[in-house]
């Protein structure tokens, strides 16, 4: 398990600005916005892609993430995925859980993103990978 760094901060309090879910393409763009002791924020832009499972639950109320974490390998996300299922069992039919196992098992190159948050139910990505692009000192409008 991996703990995710945004813009050199391993312990972040970061506000959900933008989600964008691209299904056609299985791509997952989420938009992470830091704030900074100045007038300025940091954003954390992270795509995701070949997503085969997410569950982003809750995207009225769920605005502040507090850690991501990523696992990699068939083995760590399977075990990571059924954790999830369990402790959100009402998100998913057995025979679909199946399902996803089966197109885990068949991927080369396999990763899950777990973002947690104090306030609500977390949120599950499994992907092939990740890209981050970090933005400092954006400076906001008065």
């Amino acid at each position: 398990m991996n703990k995710i760094v945004l813009n050199s901060n391993e312990n972040f309090d970061g506000i959900i600005d933008k989600i964008v879910v691209d299904n056609a393409n299985k791509k997952t763009e989420i938009i992470i916005k830091q704030w900074n002791k100045t007038k300025t924020y940091s954003l954390s832009i992270l795509e995701f892609n070949n997503v085969i499972f997410q569950s982003l639950p809750d995207i009225s109320s769920f605005n502040l993430v507090t850690e991501i974490t990523r696992k990699e390998n068939v083995n760590p996300v399977l075990k990571e995925l059924k954790e999830y299922l369990n402790n959100n069992s009402s998100l998913i039919l057995p025979s679909t859980e199946d399902n996803i196992s089966k197109d885990i098992n068949n991927m080369d190159n396999i990763q899950s993103y777990l973002f947690e948050s104090s306030y609500c139910k977390d949120w599950l990505i499994i992907c092939s990978d990740m890209n981050k692009k970090e933005l400092n000192s954006v400076k906001y409008k008065d």
